[in-house]
């Protein structure tokens, strides 16, 4: 699945006991099995899961007619795997944006509202990006783009946004690839304000983007480092049908950040054959995860897990020279990685036989190291078989309670359709803050206290360190730095960010010498 990084934040881990069951072991609270699959009508897929506050669980995708037409689906389902029939028509809304239409990626707002990145059949001849947000109903935000949805037609043919980000001041960013007046796929980021208007600040008129020489390029990632500059990921064609893996990063406003890589961009490859990138995520410590396959000589592929520092150099620490290849089947691919707030690496996908054949959700947990955890399923692995035939798993996220939940699609053998698959695993790891606080304990003046007003904390300010807001589930949802030069301040004064929704938050405040929390209440 496709996440951001928030200024500043450090992740909280505590350890908990999940009724001694195995991590990665399906848990059958969800829907009876720990396996929910739903079929609604022809070929169904979800492409992205994400977990709201109220911790209901958010799948979208598209769902395709017998004449392979397509619509976005989004549904959301309750945290036992029943349909929440408070959102669209029984849990599932179904939205038709021009005649063809995909959904490839999500984002939920604090303000419960949801972004759809995608295509949609543009004005032009060929598909368009698409950006749609949708009600916390699941109806269509008709105040956003046009209508609810914005469609950017850049060429005659065919332009896909795959992946989306949004930025701590609200923009949202979008990655992807259009096609140029050479039939070249080209990989570009853009940039839209809250309302879905192109934002012609950021790079060319809205656009930024690398030159290329070959067809078959684009970027299937996309996220936002502490600093605001963004990465995205994908594949660059370095010969006829042969491509490597592609990093790119940006500066803020969109032009090419030259420490980075060569020129700002990284193309990587790990043997003679085709390397592909799905899935990216960055670490605290600046270093870049992604996952996707490397192709052995009969091309069959192996799982690809890369690690790269912070100048997009591989990470000799990791793996062997800094990358992980995992070979069970003939088709064993990762599309989507997380990294828990204790460093350890999640990666999902499909792993068996070729693409008519039985492959099964793939579920694998590492070290930072890139070592397999032998605590996770078996050797740090789990093989979900959803229906007997070819099912994968394209996304992944978190619950507070630390379950993991992997969202695909799943082959019906008998009628060769495809159903949308979820799937729910123990994890013996929570992303909730504790009822107590075990670091050391401040009071905030006032409190509680209006967003964009300021509160007060007895924190001296000699030094500098960081200020987290942290959410009750544990996530840290804004940050800023403090510093100061001749100290003797006996309190730090802190603006309330914007962004946050009224309700309970932690503060914490952290320097070379301690850590301290307070609990703040925002109205």
């Amino acid at each position: 699945m496709k996440k951001i990084s928030i200024l500043f934040c450090i992740g909280l881990a505590f350890s908990i006991s999940t009724l001694a069951q195995t991590d990665g072991t399906l848990d059958s609270t969800f829907n009876g099995t720990g396996i929910l699959m739903s079929d609604n009508g022809f070929h169904d897929i979800y492409n992205d899961v994400r977990i709201q506050d109220d911790q209901k669980i958010v799948a979208s995708g598209v769902s395709l007619n017998s004449s392979y037409v397509g619509r976005v689906i989004v549904d959301r389902w309750m945290t036992d795997g029943s349909p929440d029939t408070t959102f669209g028509v029984n849990g599932r809304a179904t939205h038709y944006i021009g005649n063809d239409s995909y959904g490839y990626d999500s984002y939920i707002l604090n303000n419960g509202k949801i972004l759809v990145a995608g295509c949609a059949y543009g004005h032009l001849g060929g598909f368009a990006a698409m950006i749609l947000r949708l009600n916390s109903d699941g109806s269509i935000d008709t105040s956003f783009g046009s209508q609810g949805a914005t469609l950017v037609d850049i060429s005659t043919s065919d332009d896909f946004a795959s992946a989306m980000a949004v930025q701590p001041d609200g923009k949202i960013l979008i990655s992807g690839t259009y096609t140029d007046t050479l039939f070249h796929n080209v990989p570009m980021v853009m940039r839209f304000s809250e309302e879905g208007e192109i934002d012609t600040s950021f790079g060319v008129n809205g656009r930024a983007e690398i030159p290329v020489t070959g067809t078959d390029n684009e970027l299937t990632s996309i996220s936002v480092m502490q600093d605001g500059r963004i990465i995205a990921a994908g594949h660059y064609e370095t010969a006829f049908t042969f491509f490597d893996v592609l990093l790119i990063r940006f500066h803020p406003d969109g032009t090419l950040d030259s420490t980075f890589g060569t020129n700002g961009f990284v193309i990587q490859s790990l043997t003679s054959g085709i390397e592909d990138c799905f899935g990216m995520e960055l670490a605290d410590n600046g270093k870049i995860v992604i996952t996707g396959f490397t192709t052995l000589p009969d091309y069959s592929f192996d799982l690809l897990v890369m690690q790269f520092d912070s100048t997009g150099v591989l990470d000799n620490g990791f793996g062997t020279g800094g990358a992980i290849t995992f070979n069970n089947g003939t088709n064993d691919v990762g599309l989507d990685v997380y990294i828990q707030n204790d460093h350890k690496i999640l990666i999902c996908g499909t792993s068996g036989g070729d693409w008519a054949n039985d492959r099964d959700f793939l579920l694998m947990r590492y070290t930072q190291n890139g070592i397999p955890d032998s605590t996770f399923g078996t050797n740090g692995i789990v093989y979900t078989q959803m229906n007997g035939s070819f099912d994968e798993a394209n996304a992944m996220t978190l619950q507070a309670d630390g379950k993991i939940v992997l969202a695909g699609k799943a082959n019906d053998p008998v009628g060769g359709n495809l159903d949308f698959a979820l799937a729910r695993y123990q994890n013996g790891f929570s992303t909730r803050v504790p009822e107590i606080i075990t670091e050391k304990s401040l009071p905030v003046f006032p409190n509680g206290v209006h967003r964009n007003a300021t509160v007060r904390i007895p924190f001296s300010a000699a030094g500098s360190g960081t200020i987290q807001w942290i959410s009750p589930e544990g996530k840290c949802v804004a940050g800023s730095e403090w510093t100061s030069a001749t100290g003797g301040k006996s309190s730090l004064e802190i603006p309330v960010p914007s962004e946050l929704n009224a309700g309970v938050y932690f503060i914490r405040c952290v320097n070379s010498r301690a850590s301290y929390t307070g609990k703040v209440i925002v109205q």
